[in-house]
């Protein structure tokens, strides 16, 4: 019988366990015996940290004595791997931790026989690391076009995805891969915190350009990135976010070259599906996006190139940092921050349509929440996103832009759902798209519609508490409060001191008649809203309770949100002065009108013909 063993391909070394051989080229590379044995551990479990007490206790019978062995035999793996320590390629160090091999594998199965060559040892999955000069093309990809704006990052990464393609020839779509997908945050290995937005824009930028890709659900970056920092299973990942493989790296960019490292791992089972790293000028980035986006696609057997008559995305550096940079901004919440640093990577290049887009949602986004004057940001948010298509009608923004001002600032509902369907037709994956979809949907009393978007926004970001809060508030409105109540527990269980679902579960308490409840319910937001009390208590009958405490929310809301106020009046039984008060709402143009058709507060008010009048009035449908 064929004695049979086993062989890992670590990159260009050859790890032949049957004959405790490590070999490069078909050089020998020697290796003594225990650091043989410890690397041969830290890959059969690569999947996860290996701690130091593990590998004291396998190897050294566990005596802290020896721990000085330990990190020599390690540093013995690193000096034969020709693995720097301060950039490591093959072994991580978890300082006080332990280590974790994080670097090329190919696992070539039993193979029978002594006398098998190294060059005829069959690749399996393995990706080699790129070589310096820039990828060719398969000759029928050669007449498609650019993808516009992909980040530095992205190139890099989505190079290594092209060459694992090219050099297995083999598809991965039969696998659940093909079908669900979340990528990390890239490590950022400069040393800089100050950095990080460089590597989480590169991140961001990937998530984004693979979203497009219709077979493939790629998770959004609010759920992606909850797990920035932290040391957690794949395994675990995978059952979270309802994914079937993690892609996962890091990145270490200096004056002239960036660095980076990724590995596709299995959450079903922890298995390295491939792995690839890659240094390159960063002069060099840009150039390689129209020699690798068709690959990608391909490997993924997804339609993901473009219209040949498709302009390529900047190619000047300075832009696309500054773009990074706001990207980072916009999503710390500070839109007028993100729309300063768009407008600076906008002048640097006038043509780079990704800035045109962010600078456009920027306004948008402002403009829709109140952040500015009424109407002041309308001209210039629909002039940047028109702009915007023009440089490439491809992208999915500043449709999605387009479609928050059609609904929210011009009430144009059906406009409003044609840009949206235009946005998600681009990128399917486009979460928040899906939400303020759902918003539109809503405000127009199609709860169902709504609800479905809600559903799918959940599904792309299922740890963004906002999408179930979004479905608790249908609900709400729906008048099905028990749906609202399990949507809100959902939050809460979560996020145990989230405003929102807390104000969620109050007034579904109320609508279900649980008063009591209700008000004890206001008493854990930390603030208690006289509104909140106001309306509990006028729907339980307690009214003189009730109308003590209206002259505190005219107080309070009498200059910013004429609507509260009407709200208050209404639940008083008082429809007169309920009108008074949503008249000036629709005077001032108040945002919160946009929840006059579907609002329970006022149920009362829905006879009186003015109500019809109001409806109108603020482009909502009868």
């Amino acid at each position: 019988m064929e004695e049979k063993y086993q062989v890992y391909l670590l990159g260009e070394f050859l790890l032949d366990i049957g004959q405790r051989k490590l070999s490069r080229a078909g050089a020998i590379v020697h290796l003594t015996n225990l650091p043989f044995r410890v690397l041969v551990h830290l890959i059969e479990h690569h999947d996860r940290l290996v701690t130091r007490e593990e590998l004291l206790d396998r190897f050294w019978e566990g005596k802290d004595v020896y721990e000085d062995s330990l990190r020599k035999a390690v540093g013995a793996i690193r000096k034969a791997l020709d693995d720097r320590q301060e950039q490591a390629r093959f072994v991580e160090t978890r300082y006080g931790e332990g280590y974790r091999y994080i670097g090329p594998l190919a696992e070539q199965g039993d193979i029978a026989g002594r006398d098998v060559e190294q060059d005829k040892v069959p690749l399996v999955t393995t990706l080699p690391s790129l070589p310096p000069s820039p990828l060719p093309l398969p000759r029928h990809h050669a007449r498609l076009a650019a993808i516009f704006g992909l980040a530095a990052g992205v190139v890099i990464l989505l190079a290594i995805a092209s060459a694992f393609y090219r050099n297995n020839n083999r598809s991965i779509s039969s696998s659940r891969l093909t079908r669900s997908l979340a990528i990390l945050p890239l490590k950022n290995l400069t040393g800089d915190p100050t950095q990080d937005y460089f590597g989480d824009g590169v991140t961001e930028s990937l998530i984004n350009e693979l979203a497009k890709v219709r077979d493939l659900k790629v998770i959004a970056r609010n759920s992606a990135f909850a797990f920035k920092g932290k040391e957690v299973d794949v395994r675990e990942i995978g059952r979270r976010l309802g994914v079937a493989a993690v892609l996962e790296g890091s990145l270490r960019r200096d004056a002239e070259t960036v660095r980076v490292s990724v590995r596709l791992v299995s959450t079903e089972d922890g298995r390295v599906l491939w792995t690839g790293d890659t240094t390159r000028p960063l002069k060099e980035i840009i150039a390689l996006q129209d020699e690798i986006g068709c690959s990608v696609a391909e490997s993924l057997q997804a339609v993901l190139c473009r219209d040949p008559n498709h302009k390529p995305g900047t190619s000047d550096l300075a832009a696309y940092d500054a773009y990074l940079k706001a990207r980072d901004q916009r999503l710390k919440g500070d839109a007028k921050k993100a729309a300063e640093l768009f407008q600076q990577a906008a002048n640097a290049d006038p043509n780079y349509a990704l800035a045109w887009a962010g600078l456009a949602e920027a306004y948008a986004v402002m403009e829709v929440n109140s952040m500015a004057p009424p109407r002041s940001l309308i001209g210039k948010a629909r002039e940047y996103a028109l702009k915007a298509i023009a440089l490439d009608s491809s992208l999915a923004s500043p449709y999605a832009a387009l479609g928050l001002l059609a609904a929210f600032s011009d009430r144009d509902w059906a406009a409003g759902e044609r840009y949206f369907g235009q946005a998600l037709s681009s990128n399917p994956n486009y979460a928040i798209a899906h939400a303020w979809y759902g918003n539109t949907l809503l405000a127009q009393g199609k709860f169902a519609a709504a609800e479905a978007e809600y559903l799918r926004a959940r599904d792309l970001d299922p740890l963004n508490t906002g999408f179930t809060n979004n479905l608790a508030e249908t609900y709400h409105y729906w008048r099905q409060p028990d749906r609202c109540l399990a949507q809100a527990a959902k939050v809460l269980e979560m996020e145990p001191a989230n405003g929102w679902a807390l104000f969620n579960r109050t007034r579904c308490y109320a609508q279900q008649g649980r008063y009591d409840e209700a008000l004890q319910a206001t008493q854990k937001t930390g603030h208690q809203p006289p509104t909140d009390r106001l309306a509990i208590f006028a729907q339980s009958g307690r009214l003189a309770e009730a109308r003590e405490l209206l002259p505190l929310v005219i107080k309070e809301h009498s200059k910013t949100s004429p609507y509260t106020v009407a709200s208050a009046y209404a639940a008083l039984g008082d429809q007169e002065s309920a009108f008074t008060w949503l008249q000036k709402a629709a005077d001032q143009q108040q945002a919160d009108l946009v929840s006059l058709k579907i609002d329970p507060s006022f149920d009362g008010l829905r006879a009186d013909p003015r109500y019809a009048e109001l409806l109108r009035r603020v482009g909502l449908p009868e």
